[in-house]
């Protein structure tokens, strides 16, 4: 087929609630039995069932999530509970995950406005917590 593995968002919903109550978002795609192996790859559907990401984490200039704001002296300082609801969204997906991939989205189509700005403070902070909570790479 030409690549390693193809992750797909879209999904039938009942066929996503199954995969994702089993365990089994992702599989192993055998597109030709004639061919076997070699036009094998590894299939995914997304956690949520779309291409949005976890609540609270869509920054596009059409969303309206609050943005992180990571200055403690202000009364919006929100950076710890901005990361806290990040690391329990991709703990559930994690969970609901048979290989341990997280595949994280960014958001809707034509809703990525904001992602590169919003990214890097993103993985700052979540770098920064689990530095804290001592967890490996």
């Amino acid at each position: 087929m030409g690549f390693d593995s193809l992750f797909y968002a879209r999904i039938e919903v009942q066929e996503h609630n199954w995969r994702q109550a089993n365990r089994a978002l992702e599989f192993a795609w055998r597109a030709s039995p004639s061919l076997g192996l070699s036009a094998q790859v590894l299939a995914g559907a997304s956690f949520l069932g779309s291409y949005d990401p976890p609540t609270g984490f869509f920054f596009d200039v059409l969303g309206k999530t609050d943005p992180v704001v990571n200055d403690p002296t202000l009364d919006t300082y929100n950076l710890e509970q901005k990361v806290a609801n990040l690391t329990l969204a991709l703990d559930a997906q994690y969970a609901a995950s048979n290989a341990g991939i997280i595949n994280l989205s960014a958001g809707s189509d034509f809703c990525y406005g904001q992602y590169r700005k919003r990214k890097g403070e993103i993985q700052k902070h979540s770098l920064r917590r689990r530095r804290q909570l001592h967890e490996p790479l």
